[in-house]
């Protein structure tokens, strides 16, 4: 079933009396649903509404002023795309419901997108409150993925997970005999996430912050999915080598936990996982020091698929100091060949992309 954001919108000219309180909630709501479509222009139009009726309502005019930055964001990105040769095409996507949704995957031929059990509640906001408000977990929902052809105009089948679960990072997904086999950190327990993001920059509750590898298996003809959890030590930002993205790799690499510390452990080592089942290999944990995001890159053009470096983003809590660390993706668990100490201190859990300048 379709998440509908249509709602009965109505004018100006219509409301009076009793209701006129009534109906600006409904108009800022309804306004709500347009802008987290990504329909800026349209929450400007109802919004504008709200101001016939009240025209000193703060609310409705800071809702106005957001929506449009949002439109200027929106037509400087087109212009700096434009200019590039980028996107060529964009299309808007039903989804069963308003998930907090922060990553997808690709295949050859497929698309897909992991609807966690964490949604936004949109009243929250309608009634003032915070964007932490609007953020919910729902443990009745389990995690829903909605897989569709990379192609323009093409449907979305929607696949039920066995299990509740949130996740910010798939690893990589790639297309074999009909199905499509897509590995993430999946967190089991959304409720506890939410808790955690809410206080972890001051080190009061890091409970919830537990992610375990799991591979999803998609069968395309049943329209069924399947879910089998790789291993019991926490795991976060997955990542491979970017020139297998879409297609089916061996190798693996993530931030890992120290084997039964709970969640205190969180990232404090790099794993390299064998996707056809031989044996993982840590780096030693060092006291005092996390680790962020390992970045592959190839020794070469054509190099092999584990031929090159790990790049990471270290952070010394001892020194409260950051490194770039350089390792041999051969020997994860040998001595960096090369640590680079930073002048500035890089937030734990800072993750992107090393791109090369020309």
């Amino acid at each position: 079933m379709a998440y509908s954001a249509q709602r009965d919108e109505p004018a100006a000219a219509d409301i009076g009396g009793a209701d006129h309180a009534a109906k600006i909630d409904q108009l800022l709501l309804s306004g709500l649903d347009h802008y987290f479509r990504g329909r800026f222009e349209r929450a400007i139009d109802v919004w504008t509404r709200v101001l016939f009726l009240d025209s000193s309502h703060a609310r409705a005019r800071t809702y106005i002023d957001r929506a449009r930055a949002a439109v200027a964001e929106r037509v400087r990105e087109s212009e700096a795309l434009r200019q590039a040769g980028g996107v060529s095409r964009a299309d808007a996507i039903d989804a069963p419901g308003p998930s907090m949704m922060h990553d997808f995957a690709i295949t050859e031929t497929y698309v897909i997108f992991p609807l966690g059990s964490v949604y936004f509640d949109i009243q929250a906001i309608a009634e003032g409150g915070t964007f932490g408000d609007a953020i919910k977990a729902r443990p009745d929902l389990n995690l829903k993925f909605g897989i569709r052809r990379r192609e323009a105009g093409s449907e979305v089948s929607w696949f039920d997970a066995p299990s509740v679960g949130y996740m910010f990072h798939p690893g990589n997904a790639y297309e074999e005999d009909g199905k499509i086999f897509m590995d993430a950190c999946t967190y089991e327990n959304p409720q506890g996430l939410l808790d955690t993001l809410g206080s972890v920059r001051d080190a009061t509750d890091c409970d919830g912050l537990i992610a375990h590898p799991y591979l999803y298996e998609f069968d395309l003809a049943s329209g069924t999915c399947k879910e089998t959890k790789l291993s019991d030590i926490s795991a976060e930002f997955p990542r491979i080598d970017d020139r297998l993205i879409g297609y089916k790799n061996r190798w693996g690499y993530a931030a890992t936990g120290e084997p039964g510390q709970g969640a205190g452990s969180f990232a404090r080592r790099i794993t390299k996982y064998d996707r056809r089942g031989g044996p993982s290999v840590d780096q030693p944990i060092i006291h005092g020091q996390w680790v962020g995001e390992p970045v592959f890159v190839p020794r070469c053009e054509g190099a092999e698929e584990d031929d090159g470096f790990v790049l990471n983003m270290l952070y010394d809590a001892v020194g409260d100091r950051s490194a770039l660390e350089v390792r041999d993706a051969r020997a994860i668990d040998s001595e960096p060949l090369a640590r680079l100490w930073l002048e500035e201190r890089v937030p734990v859990g800072f993750h992107g992309n090393w791109l090369q300048t020309q």
